[in-house]
């Protein structure tokens, strides 16, 4: 995962997170309620027409 953060890095990201990583560092940072949604989905279950282009 380190490999692909300096490749990630290079092209002017910060970092790249998988989802288990994100998802315990988002509850060592006191979040309860962490679920992973497709991407464009949101809480409501409605896509958004904006990032899915």
């Amino acid at each position: 995962m380190l490999a692909i953060n300096t490749v990630i890095y290079c092209y002017g990201n910060k970092v790249m997170y998988n989802a288990e990583l994100l998802k315990l560092l988002m509850a060592e940072a006191g979040f309860s309620q962490i679920e992973e949604v497709n991407f464009g989905e949101g809480l409501l279950r409605v896509s958004d027409p904006i990032l899915l282009g």
